[in-house]
């Protein structure tokens, strides 16, 4: 594994995590990370009506990042709240821009001084071209699932696709935040973090890279598969394809954590590229991280529409998950001993919503007809690979299950199950570009939550036609 040492990382086999980096202390740089606590009480005197309001405010802008996503949201609610019981005037948008960042007249209704909390903006980054805005051969009009979140294979167009990237900068990162910095740590690049980090970030430890450091995560949560391996892994595919020459020396930013299916992803992506797998990088405490090349993200790595350019299919996003499914079968059947099943029902009893409520009458038609039911959530990854890949015949609700449908290679029939108020239609380009017949059928909502029951007279009638009858 890499490991670090003194600030200077040094390979081995495997991920790095960055395991034991401390917390930011609040004051660990005097210059970048602390606020004048007298200033703070004259803030208080000055601001009666508001101090509880300045306080909490304070607080939040100084440990933000340690906040997931949803502590995130409460505590921006109970902002709003104490802001409006505060006689804090908010503006129409709210407390915060659309990309994060507190708004002036907010600063100035809690006597704070923005500089103290948040760095000025970069100057634009250098950006190299790479996928230009294309027509999706993958659109139908035609054929449409009618989910509210119809969105991908909807889009009669895929937007362009691009990378953004500057010499000597430096990236904050986490399990689950990241921010970019300039060369200097004086200046913030506002693209590059799915929210507005601030200044308490940049005591934390520093870690040096030799060569490009990559940013592949996004706005959402790297421990859902389907992004981790559609859009994150698509990133370094992506980089690849544009910067072969400097394959060997990149390092990609992984803000998640390791666990075992996104080790198995990355060995299959080592095999297709023939790629170390100590150039990911996890880290599980604050770091910065200081490539001795470029710092490189993504037009979709902060608060931009994501691109999702795996699902939205963009023919070299369509190659690297073909080149990536091969080396990843290779790896799952050296790591997996599963017997294949041709017919496979995967089933979300493991799952917290969007589960089928009358699985019980499903699962003995579907029995009747030779299917195999597997909840992915109980067995290893590797044998989901497996199963996955060598199936002929699929039955799945939606769900991050089928993200599995990028390294089919025996063009299985495809039925995708869907509570018609609940989920997206990812999965439909997904399937056709992996040489999926697919099929979908939308089932009735159950009277509370997101799950749902399913017609099984008419799923087993979609089956039989397909030639699978009893």
């Amino acid at each position: 594994m890499l490991r670090v040492s003194g600030g200077v990382i040094a390979r081995r086999a495997r991920p790095l995590q960055t395991s034991g980096a401390p917390q930011v202390p609040l004051d660990a740089d005097p210059n970048k990370a602390q606020v004048d606590i007298a200033k703070m009480a004259r803030v208080h005197l000055q601001h009666r009506g508001t101090e509880s309001f300045s306080r909490k405010l304070h607080y939040y802008l100084m440990n933000m990042t340690f906040r997931g996503g949803r502590e995130q949201k409460r505590v921006r609610q109970e902002l709003a709240e104490l802001a409006a019981q505060s006689g804090v005037e908010v503006p129409p948008r709210g407390l915060f821009t659309k990309d994060g960042w507190l708004e002036d007249a907010v600063f100035q209704a809690a006597g704070l001084d923005r500089r103290d909390y948040y760095l000025e903006p970069a100057p634009p980054p250098e950006v190299v071209k790479g996928r230009p805005e294309s027509a999706n051969e993958y659109f139908d009009p035609d054929f449409a699932v009618g989910t509210p979140l119809r969105r991908l294979s909807a889009a009669p167009r895929r937007r362009e696709y691009d990378v953004f990237r500057e010499r000597g900068a430096v990236l904050y990162a986490d399990s689950l935040w990241y921010q970019a910095f300039s060369a200097d740590e004086h200046r913030v690049f506002m693209g590059a973090s799915p929210m507005a980090l601030g200044r308490s970030i940049l005591g934390c430890p520093a870690v040096d890279l030799p060569g490009d450091a990559i940013l592949i995560g996004d706005i959402f949560n790297g421990r859902n598969i389907s992004h981790f391996t559609l859009c994150w892994l698509n990133r370094v595919g992506f980089y690849l394809q544009m910067f072969p020459d400097r394959a060997r020396e990149a390092f990609f930013i992984v803000p998640s954590r390791l666990n075992g299916y996104s080790a198995l992803m990355l060995a299959g992506m080592a095999e297709a590229y023939g790629l170390d797998t100590a150039q990911f990088i996890f880290p599980d405490g604050p770091c910065r991280f200081r490539p001795s090349g470029y710092l490189c993200w993504f037009s979709d790595s902060g608060t931009r529409p994501n691109s999702h350019p795996a699902h939205l299919l963009h023919a070299n996003s369509v190659e690297h998950l073909r080149r990536f499914a091969t080396g990843l079968r290779r790896v799952a059947s050296h790591e997996s001993s599963v017997a294949p099943a041709r017919r496979l029902y995967i089933s979300r009893a493991d799952a917290a919503t969007r589960k089928v409520v009358n699985e019980e009458e499903l699962w003995r038609a579907l029995e009747q007809r030779g299917f195999t039911s597997v909840a992915l959530g109980h067995i290893p990854p590797a044998d989901q690979v497996r199963l996955m890949s060598e199936a002929d015949f699929i039955v799945a609700s939606h769900g991050a299950g089928l993200t599995h449908l990028a390294f089919a290679h025996r063009n299985p029939r495809v039925i995708e199950i869907f509570n018609p108020g609940r989920g997206t239609d990812a999965y439909v380009g997904l399937g056709r570009a992996m040489g999926c017949r697919y099929q979908y059928m939308l089932g009735e909502p159950a009277e509370q939550g997101s799950d749902f029951a399913i017609d099984v007279g008419r799923l087993t009638a979609m089956i039989d036609d397909a030639g699978a009858a009893p």
